[in-house]
């Protein structure tokens, strides 16, 4: 009998947003789970059920909890990956996570446009601007407050997984005019991003899940 709560994880069929994270914690943690993966065609059906109308929510128990930090934290609690123990360090997870959500919601932010010609020129903008200048940040913060080689504690937690999934964003080519190798300029970034990739249960994750 396992002893984890019951887990359902319901968010788009896509690997490129915001559960992705959560969906790699519990794979490295051995934590199983319904994997509930709505189609945009049964979205809007879905919508008026949750919490916030938002994706992603986890059902634990049979109980929703919506927004991807509060996910991400229980979950990452559950998988010994944010030190929920030590506030400090606790805190430090958590800034590098929402900046890098910070980064997300710019990105994501290009869904909003309807017309493709100009998605790829703000993409493109963006590419030349804004990336630069938040992966610039990320980076100095990550190589100042680092414990671990190439991690942010000595050990892997929510905060390294953050940056893979958005560096792995950004070389998925899913949005039209950001650049695929945005990141490599910036090698803490880098670092953290090729060590995530590198291990087994991510690497046997994407390989089962590529979209």
């Amino acid at each position: 009998m396992s002893s984890y709560p019951t887990l359902k994880l319901t968010y788009f069929a896509i690997s490129t947003g915001r559960a992705e994270v959560v969906r790699l914690a519990l794979a490295i943690g051995g934590i199983p789970f319904e994997d509930d993966r709505v189609t945009f065609s049964q979205w809007p059906a879905v919508k008026p059920t949750l919490p916030f109308q938002q994706m992603p929510v986890l059902t634990v128990n049979g109980e929703a909890v919506a927004q991807n930090v509060a996910i991400a934290r229980y979950v990452g609690t559950l998988a010994g990956l944010y030190p929920s123990a030590n506030p400090l360090e606790a805190a430090r997870v958590d800034e590098i996570f929402l900046a890098v959500e910070d980064i997300r919601s710019v990105l994501l932010g290009l869904l909003s446009i309807q017309d493709e010609a100009a998605r790829k020129a703000e993409g493109e903008k963006i590419s030349a601007t804004t990336l630069p200048q938040a992966f610039g940040l990320l980076d100095a913060r990550l190589t100042a407050k680092s414990k671990g080689t190439p991690y942010l504690l000595d050990n892997l937690s929510l905060a390294d997984l953050d940056v893979y999934t958005i560096v792995a964003v950004t070389k998925s080519g899913w949005l039209a005019g950001i650049s695929t190798t945005v990141a490599d300029a910036f090698p803490k970034v880098s670092a953290v991003y090729n060590a995530v990739a590198a291990h087994p249960k991510v690497a046997e994750w994407v390989a089962k899940h590529a979209n």
